[in-house]
């Protein structure tokens, strides 16, 4: 396996650490009213965007 697999692998592992952090307590722990909610809701939704496009990279 070459650095550059290595590398995006890493990350991905990296970024699914952080989508199940927010899954599992910060957004169950944050209130719909809270300004942090859409902050978090935004977050989740461009990790989850790069977490796609890791896959796809990785799997090539």
């Amino acid at each position: 396996m070459d650095n550059c697999t290595y590398d995006k692998i890493r990350v991905l592992h990296d970024v699914s650490r952080l989508l199940w952090f927010i899954k599992q307590h910060a957004e169950k722990e944050i209130p719909a009213n809270d300004p942090c909610h859409e902050i978090i809701h935004n977050l989740k939704k461009d990790l989850d965007a790069y977490q796609t496009a890791l896959k796809i990279a990785t799997c090539k």
